[in-house]
């Protein structure tokens, strides 16, 4: 336990930078595209971003991280 707590001690002066991805590019999230069916009115396809499990979610400070997941609970 006392192992755990100091080596925690590292993550406050740690600065936290976070990654900016090409358009479509971002390894931490999944692009759903949507076909309309066959025969629809809409034509228009409908594409949603889904986050996914990656390495990269590491470097993401945990404020934003928090602040991430409630805005996706909320949307």
């Amino acid at each position: 336990m006392m192992k755990r707590l100091s080596s925690l001690k590292y993550l406050k002066d740690i600065e936290w930078i976070e990654i900016e991805w090409y358009r479509g590019k971002s390894l931490t999230q999944k692009i759903l595209k949507k076909k309309p069916r066959k025969g629809s009115k809409n034509a228009k396809s409908s594409t949603k971003t889904e986050d996914c499990p990656s390495f990269f979610n590491f470097f993401i400070p945990p404020q934003s991280l928090r602040r991430r997941m409630i805005l996706m609970k909320i949307l």
